[in-house]
């Protein structure tokens, strides 16, 4: 099974996934009690969901490392407020043309 080329990756995308495989790699084998898990008589659908659940933990835990809110909050702030600028300078207007007024776009 491959993991993927991780040259094809984005810096950031690679960084994440770079941070997960340590993650993974640590509550996969590096924990005694979870480790145990993967022998096959011990495999079972209770203790896979039981690690799913842990490794999508860390995963959720781990949002704000992947899209820092700060960093999203200036972009949707900014996309608003540009927005809001664009609209304002595109709406339709009653302008004067040769001295009579005609109607917007």
């Amino acid at each position: 099974m491959s993991a993927g080329d991780r040259d094809s990756l984005s810096p950031g995308a690679a960084e994440v996934r770079d941070r997960f495989v340590t993650d993974f790699q640590h509550t996969l084998f590096d924990r005694p009690d979870v480790r145990k898990r993967w022998v096959p008589r011990q495999r079972n659908k209770e203790s896979v969901a039981e690690i799913a659940g842990e490794l999508a933990w860390s995963v959720a835990v781990s949002l704000d490392r992947i899209i820092p809110t700060e960093h999203l909050g200036r972009t949707v702030r900014a996309a608003v407020f540009t927005t809001g600028r664009t609209r304002s300078t595109c709406s339709p207007t009653t302008r004067t043309t040769a001295g009579r007024e005609s109607g917007g776009i």
